[in-house]
């Protein structure tokens, strides 16, 4: 019986018979997979769909080229697999923050075993227990005495920036519009600007610490948390 993943996967390559090998094999094994041929594409693909891991090569139209991660933005876990195998290729490639480098050629089996491995230590522990506790790991969301903590630790936040917290957290991987996030939290209030939505996010993550990088932007979109 063949088992359905929840996670959806990308992969960003101008070889347009790697891309379909490698789709297929993922497919058979439950998983969904995407495939975008240039970076352009792929923030196209991005601001539409929720990934749990990006493939990405670095060496688009024969040029070696690690911005591609800066331009992507990729702030959720990524993969290198590239031609390109010399040792200071594969250090700066782990430098960029790659959770994995796969040289090319490859062994399919293989790229499926260390995606799983990846997934599996990337992917958070998300429970709501009956009491109304959101965990996340080691962060904590009391919804019932208002009080989040992370390793026991209680963080101070604002009302706000409590009740933002909660409604991205408690629905994970759905994205909220700027305008969701205002009707939500700030009610009525008409003279709040996206720019005070975007502080209020953003004092938020610095207090969550890790935690603030699964909160996900998208320009001109909005927010999702990433679980």
């Amino acid at each position: 019986m063949r088992i359905i993943h929840n996670e959806r996967l990308l992969i960003i390559d101008n070889d347009e018979q790697m891309c379909r090998t490698l789709q297929l094999s993922f497919t058979n094994e439950g998983y969904d997979m995407d495939i975008a041929h240039s970076p352009k594409q792929a923030l196209t693909m991005m601001s539409d769909n929720i990934y749990s891991l990006v493939f990405t090569d670095a060496v688009m139209d024969g040029i070696l080229d690690f911005s591609i991660i800066s331009e992507l933005e990729l702030n959720i876990p990524f993969v290198f697999i590239t031609s390109k195998n010399s040792e200071k290729d594969i250090l700066e490639g782990f430098q960029k923050g790659a959770e994995d480098y796969i040289s090319k050629p490859f062994l399919t089996k293989e790229v499926i075993a260390r995606t799983q491995a990846i997934l599996k230590r990337t992917k958070p522990n998300f429970v709501i227990s009956e009491r109304k506790v959101i965990e996340i790991d080691d962060l904590k969301i009391d919804l019932i005495e208002k009080r989040v903590s992370i390793l026991g630790q209680d963080i101070q936040l604002t009302k706000k920036e409590f009740r933002i917290l909660i409604l991205l957290a408690s629905t994970p991987n759905k994205r909220f519009t700027r305008e969701d996030i205002l009707t939500q939290i700030w009610a009525n209030d008409t003279d709040v600007l996206n720019r005070t939505i975007d502080v209020h996010i953003a004092r938020l993550r610095r207090k969550i610490g890790i935690y603030g990088s699964k909160i996900i932007s998208r320009t001109n979109y909005g927010y999702y948390f990433n679980a």
